[in-house]
């Protein structure tokens, strides 16, 4: 009989040697708060410290390795992670997340209105709760990512229509998988270099710096309401 216990496990993509040192910080930061976490890292090249490590180096990397790396294959239940994230507190309580919603996530505090729609704005992908039924929208998301003519479409007027960013195909995605939904509060998305809102402790700081440790002394002065001026922290702490 097969098991019905589901199989959780946190995930990163790496492409380049930046990417690569940042996910191996991320781990640590990880590791020092879940001693239990299993980790899959899908790289171009060999990486020590994984629990899995799954090589394509035929995928590009930036966003273009981020959106055709992620996959549920590897755990029924799947916490992805930015590279640059920084682990404060034990996260492993998300997993239950996934047993009943398909997606986790935050909306992206930087993210402008798409296709004109009043409203419509992006999540932020780089900390995801995936639960077993997303097969259709990561398929999707790479579907409306990798089609050059349909992404410029839905990225014009767009403040990185240059950069051709992630966010807005996973959101159309979104919208055509038919998936369920849960809003994770920016706690455990903390967007460092933004003006956030936060409640209660900070425990996933997002955003690349070298001084992850003064940062979440800096978050975590207060934890009631409070909103954090992220633009006062785009240089020295």
């Amino acid at each position: 009989m097969a098991s019905s216990i589901p199989k959780i496990g946190y995930l990163y993509t790496a492409y380049g040697a930046t990417h690569i040192q940042e996910a191996i910080h991320s781990l640590d930061s990880l590791r020092a708060v879940d001693s239990k976490a299993h980790v899959t890292l899908v790289s171009d090249r060999y990486v020590q410290g994984f629990d899995e490590l799954v090589i394509k180096n035929d995928i590009s990397g930036g966003f273009a390795g981020k959106v055709n790396c992620i996959s549920n294959e590897y755990y029924t239940i799947t916490f992805y992670l930015d590279t640059d994230t920084y682990i404060c507190s034990d996260p492993s309580g998300l997993f239950e997340l996934g047993l009943y919603f398909d997606v986790s996530i935050m909306l992206d505090p930087a993210e402008v209105e798409i296709d004109g729609i009043a409203g419509y704005t992006a999540y932020n992908t780089g900390v995801m709760v995936l639960g077993s039924n997303t097969t259709e929208l990561l398929k999707r998301w790479r579907y409306h990512y990798n089609n050059d003519k349909l992404l410029a479409e839905l990225l014009k007027g767009h403040p990185a229509e240059k950069v051709k960013t992630d966010q807005p195909s996973f959101l159309t995605a979104l919208t055509d998988a038919g998936v369920t939904i849960h809003s994770l509060p920016s706690i455990w998305n903390a967007r460092y270099r933004f003006n956030i809102s936060l409640m209660g402790k900070v425990k996933i700081i997002h955003g690349n710096t070298t001084d992850f440790v003064a940062l979440e002394k800096k978050m975590n002065e207060t934890t009631g309401n409070r909103c954090w001026e992220g633009i006062k922290h785009r240089g020295k702490l």
